[in-house]
């Protein structure tokens, strides 16, 4: 079960990240800080931004989005500029990538990143379209 969680926590992983995420994303953050989604016939698990309100939360978002994000640019192929949102537990990822015209701010358009290989699967022009129960 995710937890809400509050703006500043979402504006303090963008910092961390150096981008601001998609406001679809962010107000889904806000309501479900994490959790689990479906997308392409597969279950995904969802990277909380870290929330220390209090010692449940702490625990619950100790990996977050910046952890995994960094993790995952480890790995040959990832795209440096990317963000992961989630991963299926076998070395897949959900991500975003930056705006051409802006690369502080990340795309709404939500792409899978397969660690077989180096192409980029399209999922939807916005997570909202990709989870529209989120």
């Amino acid at each position: 079960m995710a937890f809400t969680t509050e703006t500043k926590f979402v504006e303090a992983a963008e910092r961390r990240l150096g981008v601001r995420l998609p406001e679809s994303f962010r107000q889904f953050l806000l309501r479900s800080n994490g959790g689990e989604i479906a997308v392409l016939d597969l279950d995904w698990d969802l990277n909380p931004v870290h929330d220390d309100s209090d010692r449940e939360r702490n625990r619950r978002t100790a990996i977050d989005i910046v952890l995994e994000t960094t993790s995952a640019r480890e790995w040959a192929g990832f795209p440096q500029n990317a963000v992961s949102i989630g991963s299926d537990g076998c070395g897949n990822h959900l991500i975003f990538l930056p705006d051409d015209a802006d690369s502080s701010t990340l795309r709404a358009a939500l792409y899978v990143w397969w660690h077989e290989g180096p192409e980029l699967q399209f999922v939807a022009e916005d997570f909202s379209v990709a989870f529209p129960g989120g």
